[in-house]
């Protein structure tokens, strides 16, 4: 009979803690947001929450260190305009903002009720006509090129690349910010995990069929253009995934460009030998892989005959394998 006691003690006990524990665990977070029209939308429509205010504030339980709050929103645009897209306090397009599901998700990390985490929203609308709304998708940890017709500013997830030049058989990059200037083809990285994206809206009047714009060694193709064969004067290359391993590949025959991407041109004198540019994993530069078989590793320093999952040293270069 003790020993049934003592058992029923300890289990107890035992759900006591673990009571204790979740609740020790799980914490409330406060979120403020508020609504307006973009000042340069002014008169073209309205934007409210769904119980008619343009402020509210609400909380969220979380056993994280910090949460979304989302809130549903009202939007009509009047007469001759539509919706275009939100922005936040900093000038940033709200990238995961679906219309057809009108909720807003704002951030908070704050558990003070009486100072609730702020996000101010900011509605625009367009005039209705022949605008052309331009999504880009990229992959997490992953990279792309870019050229658009407006001046964008992109997600912080994203950092935006100039390559400047060659220093021997390596791209010299320059950090320019979350920042892709009009007409300026660039080299983006996804510094997230998961997947980001870039919205634009521009009007057709402002895409020619064939981007010209050169910025540093890469050029810029809109619609409807291609990439050149690498030829006596120039090497072109294309940012492409090939074996898993993504990085600049030579072109050898005339190819499709993909829309509002850049390729890479490189004087042939400067890179005669080089098939490929990989991007190395600190993404300060990018190196080059020449016409010369390459020499592949294992960390262990292994002679392997192809690329293997994991990472590879290729002709004293590290290349991560997914």
């Amino acid at each position: 009979m003790k020993r049934l006691f003592t058992l029923i003690t300890m289990i107890c006990a035992l759900f006591g803690c673990q009571k204790a524990m979740a609740g020790t665990d799980s914490k409330t977070f406060y979120a403020k947001c508020t609504l307006a029209v973009a000042e340069e939308s002014t008169g073209r429509g309205t934007v409210y929450f769904d119980d008619g205010t343009t402020e509210k504030v609400d909380s969220k339980s979380d056993t994280g260190v910090s949460t979304t709050v989302g809130f549903q929103v009202q939007i009509t645009a009047n007469e001759g305009y539509r919706f275009s897209h939100f922005t936040d306090q900093d000038g940033k397009t709200v990238e995961d903002f679906d219309p057809s599901y009108p909720y807003v998700n704002c951030y908070t990390n704050s558990e003070d009720s009486e100072n609730p985490t702020v996000t101010n929203l900011f509605a625009h609308f367009v005039e209705q006509g022949d605008e052309v709304v331009y999504t880009k998708a990229v992959s997490g940890l992953s990279y792309a090129t870019l050229v658009l017709p407006i001046e964008t500013t992109v997600s912080s997830a994203f950092a935006v690349y100039k390559v400047v030049g060659l220093d021997g058989k390596t791209l010299v990059l320059e950090f320019i910010d979350n920042t892709v200037p009009a007409n300026t083809p660039v080299l983006l990285q996804n510094s997230s995990m998961f997947e980001s994206k870039i919205k634009v809206e521009y009007g057709n009047d402002l895409v020619k069929e064939v981007c010209t714009a050169t910025n540093g060694l890469l050029k810029g193709v809109y619609k409807g253009g291609s990439v050149p064969v690498s030829n006596a004067e120039y090497n072109n290359y294309v940012l492409q995934e090939q074996n898993d391993v993504v990085g600049f590949y030579r072109v050898e025959s005339e190819m499709t460009a993909t829309d509002f991407c850049a390729y890479l041109q490189v004087p042939a004198e400067q890179a005669n030998d080089v098939k490929v540019f990989y991007l190395n994993d600190t993404v300060t530069a990018i190196n080059a892989i020449t016409t010369g078989k390459a020499e592949i590793y294992d960390l262990n320093g292994r002679r392997l005959n192809k690329l293997q999952k994991g990472i590879n040293i290729v002709n004293g270069v590290k290349i991560i394998v997914k």
